[in-house]
């Protein structure tokens, strides 16, 4: 009996993967072809009823297989965290208390120097868009500094934080993290704030005054 209701977990646990990979693959895809990756950085998941589904750990974004996918439980450890992304206790913590089923990290190099820029020279700790459509869209962007920015306790709890209130958000000098109802959501987040922080940039390069330009949809 116990062999039979494993064999059941297994098949049902394909047959998920099986319908997830397709999406996985895509953004992986888009993801390299945008430059918003290196080889193996990143990870991408979604949450399907009590399990979540992630990238393995050291998994090619850009080259992903259906062995790259990783069933996982939501609510407690089991044996396959030790091969799923290194970051997944935040995902976990980003689907379990934020209204997202699926889950991007990313790093877009546009949005990382100016996660840089704005915390260092401005003293700010949000982005906010001087664009039209990235102001109706985001209104702003918000950046938190932490002493230990990778793989860390820290980042479980105050990324999901930051997620309850926001889409995406970015966390300073590494990446964003961006949530929504599937992945297609999630990955247009990334998209448009990535577009925002390019036109920002652009326009330092010009010598424009950016802090003056911040205000200027207001009456929105």
């Amino acid at each position: 009996m116990e062999n039979d209701e494993d064999n059941a977990c297994d098949i049902q646990t394909s047959a998920i993967i099986d319908e997830v990979y397709p999406q996985f693959k895509k953004f992986g895809d888009f993801l390299r072809e945008r430059g918003f990756n290196s080889a193996s950085s990143g990870n991408i998941s979604v949450r399907r009823g009590n399990k979540m589904y992630i990238t393995r750990r050291g998994s090619m974004k850009g080259d992903l297989h259906p062995g790259d996918i990783v069933e996982t439980c939501l609510d407690h450890d089991d044996s396959s965290i030790v091969i799923s992304s290194t970051e997944t206790y935040i995902h976990r913590n980003i689907l379990l208390r934020t209204p997202g089923l699926a889950t991007i990290h990313c790093h877009p190099p546009y949005t990382v120097a100016l996660s840089i820029y704005y915390t260092e020279v401005l003293n700010q700790d949000n982005i906010v868009p001087i664009d039209v459509e990235g102001y109706y869209l985001l209104k702003k962007i918000p950046i938190i500094t932490l002493k230990n920015p990778t793989g860390s306790k820290e980042m479980e709890e105050a990324i999901p934080k930051a997620l309850m209130n926001f889409n995406i958000m970015i966390l300073r000098g590494h990446g964003v993290f961006s949530r929504g109802p599937n992945l297609t959501e999630a990955y247009n987040w990334v998209t448009i704030v990535e577009e925002a922080s390019s036109i920002i940039f652009k326009c330092l390069q010009l010598g424009m005054d950016i802090k003056k330009m911040q205000g200027q949809f207001d009456q929105w």
